[in-house]
């Protein structure tokens, strides 16, 4: 599990993303694998977008990174506009 969430939070990282363990969830949260990821550094906008301003409105997450969580076992949601998180599906 652990490699599974280094290897993701590499990939994500080398897309230009900010991941890490920002304090927005509880800890228990965080001790069981989770982490989060900025909807508003580095290159977000091209991957998430909570307000969908340029894709319709509606919230959006790339298929890539939807894959990418799929592939390792991560499930994302929302925590506000401006963090999602990922979680280890169990």
């Amino acid at each position: 599990m652990a490699s599974d969430k280094q290897d993701f939070m590499r990939e994500l990282e080398r897309m230009g993303l900010k991941v890490g363990d920002f304090g927005w969830g509880r800890s228990d949260f965080y001790a069981e694998g989770g982490f989060d990821i900025s909807a508003e550094d580095g290159d977000a906008y091209k991957y998430i977008d909570y307000y969908g301003e340029f894709r319709g409105g509606y919230p959006y997450i790339s298929e890539d990174i939807e894959q990418m969580a799929e592939d390792y076992g991560y499930i994302l949601e929302w925590y506000n506009a401006g963090v999602l998180q990922a979680a280890p599906e169990y």
